[in-house]
């Protein structure tokens, strides 16, 4: 799930919006049975789900809408090897658990990248 998300949207687009985790139930099962809640996976993901800024600045920076001095303050800019997180917080992680019959199947999809304008919305759907 973390390498999905590490790519969602684009490889090199870091802090920009959210992502949701459609998590099937037999995952969401292994996952509550090692004791791990939405908030945790959410933790996880967003500690460990990073990138060297080094790769985040290849190429031009026009192409990417990543520069140095775009990147908020708590990152260490002056290090190519700083980790930069996918995304600014846990929260912008969202997790649903849906199923069907296909089996053992989990997905992540990604926003539209600008989390200032464009921001997901779950709702249950009654039937």
């Amino acid at each position: 799930m973390g390498a999905s998300l590490a790519v969602a949207w684009n490889a090199r687009m870091h802090l920009r919006g959210q992502s949701l985790l459609v998590i099937g139930p037999e995952h969401a099962h292994t996952i509550a049975r090692e004791g791990w809640t939405k908030a945790d996976i959410k933790r996880f993901l967003y500690e460990h789900v990073r990138t060297p800024l080094g790769d985040l600045l290849c190429g031009p920076e026009w192409e990417l809408g990543m520069s140095r001095e775009r990147l908020p303050a708590w990152i260490d800019t002056a290090r190519e090897q700083t980790l930069v997180p996918k995304f600014v917080s846990p929260d912008e992680i969202l997790i649903v658990v849906a199923c069907g019959t296909a089996g053992t199947h989990s997905a992540c999809l990604s926003g539209w990248g600008n989390g200032s304008t464009s921001r997901m919305v779950i709702k249950p759907i009654e039937m």
